[in-house]
């Protein structure tokens, strides 16, 4: 299983990290530099509106599916049709109600046919993940790899034609639509690539055949309702409670998209991983490998990459933005520091999710709700965007804390609390080197982002994070 992970893992990254960083800092941040901080706090609080209710259109299905046909794959013809018909169902609803909440939100007439553009775009978005939840539970994980960044790439190629070959100013209209593309064609891809697995299957309508997936669907759509709410509330709290909502939303959303694009790459392993955790669990096999894979994967670069902001974060904001300040340089550092416990999430959270013990995870993530929600009332009105993004960094922190413990003392993994402390030892370290680097002032970038990756190497290796006979291994296993 660790090697199925590492070879689907390189491939998964290689294609996503091909595309996906090409289109959220080169397209979607020069989108931002040419709208205008105003303009793009607009578009950022009518996306997030459009999530909100994204949870009617997951419904916690796709994570249902995907670990339930990798435990029985089997299911696929009892339980496809259903759950497609339950999915449709729950898009018009979901179309609905967002129209309803947009009109009673106070979105104008221009601001509502935006949010409906975009509401589309979701339900493209979500049809596709359905279908390439499939793949991944029928295990084709590679298949899984290369859809993943066709939306992305359909949008890359769309982008850069209306950016830099369209002589017209762009507007918001012309990013949504871009967007559009991109999900129409990656929805036709992924359920055309799927189509020779379901020849056998009946495409009808019956509520008898629903009823049942849409109750064990239940505590996932809870659990993805919950989260959905603590991470994104901040936005349309920004935009009400802010002295100027929208420009401080395009401040949030300058610090998010980096923060978003390094949630995508970990959404993408924590994909490969449920499955993975759930075929394991079926087997009666151990567990421990997969998982302590999975932090040095996970866990390992975010810590690194969050030293890299802590001290780098003001180079990094020059690069990306015509438009910053100190205030901004602050605001990127903490939603950044968010990274880290959101990678914890993604081990220990997957982990519990495939054990099926949902009920520990929802209470979990109600907890981090009411902090939230109540953090956000009290920090928003004064600090704006910068408190915004310190609740997001306690709220994921107390989220990971509790997925940790749940995942430590609920199910047989065998990780010691020495092997835990050896990560905050190795972040320590990496924020050392950095600070020490920055004051010698005589690399370059490309030589000084090389030599902050060897000596972490050296760390990982010193701490033994993985040892080097695992290693070893580990590189035979892959190669064979």
């Amino acid at each position: 299983m660790q090697k199925k992970f590492l070879s689907n893992l390189v491939i998964t990254l290689g294609v996503n990290l091909l595309v996906k960083p090409l289109w959220i800092l080169g397209i979607d941040r020069t989108f931002q530099n040419r709208l205008g901080l105003e303009q793009y706090g607009i578009y950022t609080n009518l996306f997030t509106f459009s999530l909100i209710l994204g949870l009617l259109l997951d419904f916690g299905i796709n994570n249902y599916n995907s670990s339930s046909l990798a435990r029985t794959p089997g299911l696929l013809g009892k339980q496809f049709v259903p759950l497609l018909s339950l999915k449709a169902i729950l898009g018009i609803t979901y179309l609905l109600l967002t129209a309803i909440f947009g009109v009673l939100y106070g979105f104008t007439r221009h601001e509502l046919y935006l949010l409906m553009a975009l509401s589309v775009n979701q339900c493209m978005a979500y049809a596709s993940t359905y279908f390439r939840s499939t793949l991944t539970g029928l295990q084709r994980y590679r298949t899984d790899a290369y859809i993943s960044a066709v939306d992305r790439l359909t949008m890359l190629v769309g982008g850069a034609a209306l950016l830099f070959l369209w002589t017209v100013d762009v507007s918001i209209e012309m990013f949504i639509y871009v967007q559009s593309l991109g999900y129409l064609i990656a929805m036709l891809v992924s359920f055309g690539t799927l189509l020779p697995q379901l020849k056998s299957i009946v495409f009808t309508f019956s509520w008898e055949q629903i009823k049942p997936v849409f109750y064990k669907s239940l505590p996932y759509a809870t659990l993805a309702l919950l989260m959905m709410l603590y991470s994104r509330l901040d936005v349309l709290l920004i935009k009400k409670l802010s002295v100027d909502g929208d420009t401080e939303n395009g401040i949030y959303a300058q610090s998010t998209r980096l923060l978003e694009a390094v949630n995508m790459m970990a959404v993408l392993v924590s994909g490969l991983l449920l499955p993975m955790f759930a075929s394991i669990i079926r087997k009666r096999q151990s567990l421990t490998p997969l998982v302590k894979l999975a932090m040095l994967v996970l866990i390992v670069p975010a810590i690194m990459g969050v030293a890299y902001c802590y001290v780098y974060g003001s180079e990094l904001m020059k690069l990306l933005y015509d438009d910053y300040s100190e205030y901004n340089i602050s605001v990127f550092v903490w939603c950044m520091s968010s990274v880290l416990p959101m990678s914890v999430m993604y081990v220990f959270g997957t982990l519990v999710t495939a054990r099926g013990k949902m009920s520990l995870l929802i209470k979990a993530a109600f907890m981090a709700l009411l902090f939230s929600f109540a953090a956000n009332l009290y920090v928003i009105p004064k600090y704006g965007a910068l408190g915004a993004a310190m609740v997001t960094l306690a709220t994921h922190s107390i989220v990971a804390l509790a997925n940790t413990y749940f995942a430590l003392t609920r199910i047989t993994v065998s990780i010691n609390l020495l092997h835990l402390a050896k990560f905050p030892v190795f972040g320590f370290l990496c924020y050392a080197i950095l600070v020490f680097l920055k004051s010698k002032d005589v690399f370059s970038v490309p030589a000084l982002l090389f030599t902050y990756g060897l000596v972490a190497f050296v760390l990982i290796l010193v701490l033994q994070i993985i040892d080097k006979e695992s290693l070893t291994r580990g590189l035979k296993r892959f190669r064979q």
